[in-house]
């Protein structure tokens, strides 16, 4: 067996991945010289292309997990693999946590389905808003510059812990649904906000299964906010 483009990766969780060429003469001989396992790995795919010459090479690609270090070893942070994907989305300006102090300042109205409405002026070096009746100089007002505004951009992001296991660990969906302040790994949550846990992604590995956890950070909260999606989520944290 040539073995002439042989390549091994190895990641930090101990997934391994081989590509392994087979020869023939023909199709059907390089198919049938291709193996169905490889240093223990398990055959996943394969590829089959003619070279110049006219011969023909199966590409197998191989899949597993090291072992070594018993069932403890899956679960260790020598091989965990944290990710941080963020994102700024468009979030509704009645969201924001400080919205009530946007409307006073920048003289907003909610009417009777919770619509918002800003004014088209507002008076020049305003702090806090009294309304716009009086009888000041139209000259001391300025454009509102929150007008027409029902959005704002918040700070999203998904942190996920990327793990391979034999087997499809029992408590893979226990915590789906449910909040905390602090997920694994360590990565604070910014401002008075909590991690909502979504559910796994799970890829077979050959006979190996690869799990990826992940938490989806929370809009920032006022406390009574935060307060609130306490009772609509159920804690991690009690």
């Amino acid at each position: 067996m040539q073995l002439v483009g042989l390549s091994i990766s190895v990641e930090k969780t101990g997934a391994v991945s081989a590509r392994v060429p087979y020869y023939g003469t023909t199709v059907t001989e390089a198919f049938n010289n291709a193996a169905t396992n490889f240093l223990g790995l398990q055959r996943t795919g394969m590829d089959i292309r003619q070279e110049q010459d006219g011969n023909y090479v199966a590409v197998g690609l191989f899949e597993g997990v090291m072992d070594g270090g018993g069932e403890s070893t899956y679960d260790s942070e020598e091989r965990t693999v944290y990710d941080w994907s963020p994102s700024f989305e468009q979030a509704d300006i009645r969201t924001h946590p400080k919205f009530g102090e946007l409307l006073k300042k920048y003289y907003g109205t909610l009417d009777e389905n919770e619509e918002v409405t800003w004014g088209k002026y507002i008076p020049q070096g305003t702090g806090s808003g009294a309304g716009l009746g009086g009888s000041g100089d139209s000259t001391s007002f300025i454009d509102n510059p929150m007008r027409g505004v029902r959005e704002f951009y918040a700070l999203g992001g998904v942190w996920s812990q990327k793990r391979v296991y034999p087997n499809i660990p029992p408590d893979v969906f226990t915590s789906v649904g449910r909040i905390t302040d602090d997920p694994p790994g360590n990565l604070p949550a910014p401002g008075n906000r909590f991690w909502l846990t979504l559910p796994p992604v799970v890829t077979q590995k050959g006979q190996k299964w690869e799990v990826t956890r992940r938490w989806m950070l929370s809009g920032e909260k006022s406390t009574g906010a935060k307060e609130a999606a306490q009772d609509i989520y159920e804690s991690l944290n009690g």
